[in-house]
């Protein structure tokens, strides 16, 4: 009989815990490091390891291209300032 792969529950409701999971690898991708339980951990692992591996397969598709963003700001008077900025996109090729 083929074994049926299953997230761990944690004891949470589905939204909470995948809220949950998706917070904590957004913070150990972040930080490079958290501290959790055991539990908590080996499913942060598995979907933090397969983010990675998929960094890595689809890391030569992306190319990062430089704009000018333009964003208009009022001072203390209200009068509209024009501020350009250059900002870098990752743009999928």
């Amino acid at each position: 009989m083929k074994k049926v792969a299953t997230n761990r529950k944690l004891g949470r409701t589905t939204d909470i815990r995948l809220s949950m999971l998706k917070t904590q690898v957004t913070d150990l991708l972040w930080h490079g490091k958290i501290e959790t339980t055991e539990t908590r951990a080996k499913e942060t692992k598995a979907i933090a390891d397969s983010l990675i591996a998929l960094a890595v397969k689809e890391a030569g598709n992306f190319e990062e291209v430089e704009v000018k963003v333009s964003r208009a700001k009022l001072d203390e008077k209200g009068i509209k300032l024009q501020n350009l900025q250059r900002a870098k996109m990752v743009m999928n090729t």
